[in-house]
């Protein structure tokens, strides 16, 4: 506690989740480490506490007793599958047969257990694989009959709480209690007996190795010679605590039940008096906590992130300190009696002597993980980047660009009033319609991805067309009762309906089914019942995520034993076949994932990688992607646009110098790969993430609402000095006060130009197909 050297804790972690304390350091001021102490080397890490004994020794305890921890397993290999290479190679044509009993293992037996295991099995290893299960098969027990033998705690005379508790000293302690008792009457008897019963023995759940005292003898304590000292007694219930001496400069190790005595000076200085002088010289208060030296000459400050800042005080000041001296030493006066019951002598055990630490091993590794894909998906247009910046200017309806052909209706969510507006696209009129829901309002209303059509889901799914015609309730085709239906859209503009009914025959509760419907025909398709669980190897398996559409593939996890968290295999399940390839595994965390809308490819990213990477359902290869561009999906699902911003400030300032507009819009094909950014008109320098966007139905047209410079564009030019002569003011007020109102705009991704559809209309939530004429 001379304040030369500090302690050092690093802990297993992955990411943000922490795993366990690991290894332990001492350094000194000089960043010299002392002492390096693996977890192999330390007590258990049950309630692992460090502290100074004094300035030469450390001391770690554990609510655990200390016992040696087996050194780290080597020479142990694993073939890719995981199983261990010895059956891989003693057995090539068969190994695939124990793969299932080998995860079962992998998810039962802790990393050390399976090693151990695997050493076991290739010592033993049986030149048939017909014999391989039979080896691991113990030999059933054969019991043989025996008489009881007497219980040899129960004495006669003797108060049986005593004899059971103490059962291995029961003789030891009849002849304590025959000495105890002579010359008592029945009466006293009992009231020995009660309180021995319920006093001393119901408060000893725990017997610490200490200076014992005689207990037929009045006085103060006085040590027990060993050779004098009776067999040891049974420790109670409780568990007995590690404690483990580690002396920082010879790196000797000693370890015991309890603390060695020594001599504690503990120094108290007026830590407010301190913390006023370090405000008075640096003008503010210590930020974290605050610890003064045991001597007084130094303070530390730790910081909210776990750095402490160490400093020097001025100069001593005994008349601001006080010193408690504690010794452990203090004489205890006894409680006098005519009958004095104790506890049988026992020596006090020293710490044991365990040398130096032992050297830290590379630890096994566990089973080999599949090797990540290398080869490139392929994309026709990979990375190839097209600027789409035709016009300087932007469009209105009453001048259109060449080729506009935006047909539909935009919706605009209502606030208050009591209809829903709807602004009609090719002509601009924006009104009021009392005929359709309110949606968003009312009901939740849910369009398909043509455009066509508007689901409202109550008590049973109603769909309308989206101008609020051909109203009707969509129900399941079959002609047994139906509870609970519900649906929701595909990406083919097909209903999905969910529904439960009762088939007895089966099961006494209601059942989940399925059903298409195709509001365009009115045709229905086959009823089928929910997937089935995937079972892998029989192991608990976890669903991630179902291929859409087809719903032919699944992605799922089985868990296993990672040594320091838990880990996750990850497969891909084809449900016609129920076969399952497994291509990834992770520790302590997930994976991120997602389908492609089609379901034609999953997007999967491991932790700690910037590329994605992707499975193919046709082809049913794995390769790699690269990044994936966020943005809004168009119906079909094959392309994203979102909001875009040239990254480098110098390059946007070399653009407006050379007069060219800035890209604004981003747009990716998922198909090809390609990536196409578009330039608006008369926005100037204004930048508009997070603005919503909205695709037309047929994949073409993109609608958002944003406010215009008064300037428009405005480039930098040279200049030369003169004088500045006053002017009239370049912006008409009226011009200000016309940009103050948000415009609706439509970009057209096919030509680049940007047409202003309205500057009445509110944020829209949707684009439908049709124009509403009600």
């Amino acid at each position: 506690a001379d304040w030369q050297h500090y302690i050092v804790i690093y802990s297993y972690s992955l990411g943000d989740l922490y795993l366990r304390e690991s290894e332990v350091m001492v350094f000194d001021f000089d960043g010299r480490m002392m002492v390096h102490l693996t977890d192999n080397n330390m007590p258990s890490s049950q309630e692992r506490r460090y502290s100074w004994l004094d300035n030469d020794r450390i001391v770690i305890r554990s609510s655990q007793e200390y016992q040696a921890n087996a050194g780290p397993i080597l020479g142990v290999n694993y073939h890719v599958s995981g199983l261990p290479q010895c059956m891989v190679s003693t057995y090539p044509d068969t190994w695939q047969q124990f793969l299932p009993l080998w995860e079962m293992f992998n998810l039962r037996f802790s990393n050390e257990q399976l090693s151990r295991i695997t050493q076991r099995i290739c010592q033993n290893l049986p030149a048939e694989a017909d014999a391989f299960v039979e080896s691991l098969t113990p030999t059933p027990p054969y019991y043989y009959p025996v008489a009881n033998s007497a219980d040899t705690s129960l004495i006669v005379g003797v108060p049986e709480c005593l004899t059971r508790r103490f059962s291995e000293s029961a003789l030891e302690y009849a002849e304590l209690w025959r000495a105890m008792s002579t010359g008592l009457d029945e009466t006293g008897l009992r009231e020995l007996e009660t309180m021995l019963c319920e006093g001393l023995l119901s408060s000893v759940s725990r017997i610490e190795a200490t200076a014992t005292s005689d207990p037929t003898t009045l006085g103060g304590p006085t040590a027990t010679p060993v050779e004098g000292a009776a067999g040891s007694v049974t420790r109670g219930s409780s568990t007995v605590p590690g404690i483990m001496v580690i002396d920082i400069y010879d790196q000797t190790r000693t370890v015991g039940s309890y603390l060695p005595e020594t001599e504690t000076t503990t120094i108290r200085s007026q830590l407010g008096r301190v913390i006023d002088e370090y405000e008075d010289i640096y003008n503010t208060r210590p930020d974290g906590n605050v610890y003064i030296s045991p001597n007084g000459e130094y303070m530390a400050v730790q910081d909210t992130r776990g750095f402490v800042t160490l400093y020097q005080l001025g100069l001593p000041r005994p008349d601001l300190v006080y010193v408690n001296r504690i010794t452990r030493d203090v004489p205890q006066t006894p409680v006098r009696s005519t009958q004095v019951v104790g506890l049988l002598p026992t020596p006090t055990e020293s710490l044991s002597y365990l040398s130096a630490p032992l050297p830290t091993l590379t630890p096994t590794v566990s089973p080999t993980a599949p090797p990540q894909a290398e080869a490139t998906y392929a994309l026709e247009n990979r990375d190839e980047v097209v600027e789409v910046c035709p016009y300087d200017h932007l469009f209105t309806l009453d001048n259109p660009p060449p080729d506009f052909a935006a047909e539909g209706s935009l919706f605009v969510q209502p606030s208050s009033a009591p209809a829903m507006w709807v602004l009609d696209v090719a002509s601009g009129s924006y009104r009021p319609v009392d005929t359709l829901p309110l949606c968003g309002y009312e009901e939740a209303c849910e369009f398909s991805p043509d455009g066509e059509w508007m689901l409202i889901n109550g008590n049973a799914p109603l769909l309308s067309r989206t101008d609020g015609s051909d109203t009707q309730t969509v129900l399941p085709d079959t002609e047994r009762p139906v509870l609970r239906v519900s649906a929701n859209w595909m990406l083919d503009s097909r209903l999905q309906l969910r529904f439960e009914q009762y088939d007895l025959e089966e099961a006494s509760q209601p059942l989940a089914y399925y059903q298409a419907y195709d509001p365009a025909t009115g045709e229905y398709g086959d009823i089928t019942r929910p997937l089935d669980p995937p079972q892998i190897y029989e192991l608990p398996t976890t669903i991630v995520s179902v291929q859409p559409v087809s719903q032919e593939w699944a992605l799922v996890w089985t868990p296993y034993d990672g040594a320091y968290a838990q880990g996750r295999k990850y497969y891909m399940y084809h449900y016609p076949t129920q076969t399952f390839s497994y291509f990834l595994r992770t520790i302590g965390t997930s994976l991120d994932s997602t389908w492609h809308p089609t379901g034609d490819v999953l997007y999967y990213r491991p932790p700690d990688q910037d590329d994605w990477f992707v499975f193919d359902t046709t082809s049913q290869t794995h390769s790699v992607w690269g990044e994936i561009y966020n943005g809004e999906r168009s119906p079909d699902g094959t392309l994203r646009m979102v909001w875009y911003n040239i990254p480098d400030a110098n390059e946007r300032q070399q653009r407006l110098l050379n007069q060219e507009l800035l890209p604004k819009l981003q747009l990716w094909n998922s198909q090809t790969g390609e990536l196409r950014r578009y330039c608006l008109p008369e926005t100037g320098q204004r930048t508009f993430g997070g603005v919503p966007l909205l695709w037309s139905p047929d994949n073409r047209y993109v609608a958002f609402r944003v406010q215009l410079p008064p300037e428009g564009d405005v480039f930098p030019v040279p200049t030369v000095k003169y004088t500045p002569v006053p002017t009239a003011t370049p912006i008409p007020p009226e011009q200000v006060y016309q940009y103050q109102t948000m415009r609706t705009l439509v970009l057209d991704t096919q030509t680049g130009s940007v047409t202003i559809l309205s500057r009445e209309a509110e944020m829209a939530f949707v684009w439908v197909a049709e124009e509403v004429t009600r």
